[in-house]
């Protein structure tokens, strides 16, 4: 077992060696955002997060959707603050910010589901309408239009899901993109 406390968990994500946990803390410490790193075997690694707040360390108020890992850093999509944060996934120690407010290449509004691969970010720009992709460095590749707010995203060897908003009234679907590169 995965022991949290009482953190509302809102997305897990793992790999080979283990993992991690997005949550909101509402009791008994309120305004606590944090994303807990466990081994497969229930062994606690590293947290990241703390108290909500606007800086690039800090994760927002509305807690993140989407976790990503690789095998040095954990990447997290901010929603409120509308970035994705990168931490050193050892130490749980702030790296940097990828993206910022606004409707530009490279920039986001509400991110909310990510999936990462060997070369790229891949973001669901929910408030944009749009999917888009970057290096693990942060540097802007490319983007998917046309979208209805955006939610789901799993990245395959040769495919990019995406669950789409579709138009009102509509319903959600799914759509299969061919992957970048």
């Amino acid at each position: 077992d995965y022991y949290m406390g009482y953190a509302d968990p809102l997305d897990l994500r793992s790999d080979d060696t283990s993992i991690a946990v997005s949550t909101l803390l509402t009791d008994p410490t309120p305004d606590q955002h944090l994303i807990y790193i466990y081994a497969h075997d229930g062994t606690h690694q590293v947290t990241i997060g703390g108290d909500i707040g606007t800086g690039d360390s800090d994760l927002g108020s509305i807690a993140s959707r989407g976790i990503a890992l690789t095998a040095t850093e954990v990447f997290v999509s901010d929603y409120s603050n509308s970035a994705i944060k990168v931490f050193d996934r050892s130490t749980g120690a702030f790296k940097r910010k990828i993206g910022s407010y606004g409707t530009g290449n490279g920039q986001l509004i509400g991110p909310w589901q990510i999936d990462i691969d060997s070369n790229y970010l891949y973001v669901n720009d929910t408030g944009n309408n749009r999917m888009q992709a970057f290096l693990h460095d942060g540097t802007y590749v490319t983007k998917i239009t046309g979208l209805n707010a955006p939610k789901g995203l799993r990245v395959t060897s040769a495919y990019i899901y995406v669950v789409d908003g579709g138009v009102a009234y509509q319903g959600y679907r799914v759509r299969r993109y061919l992957k970048y590169g």
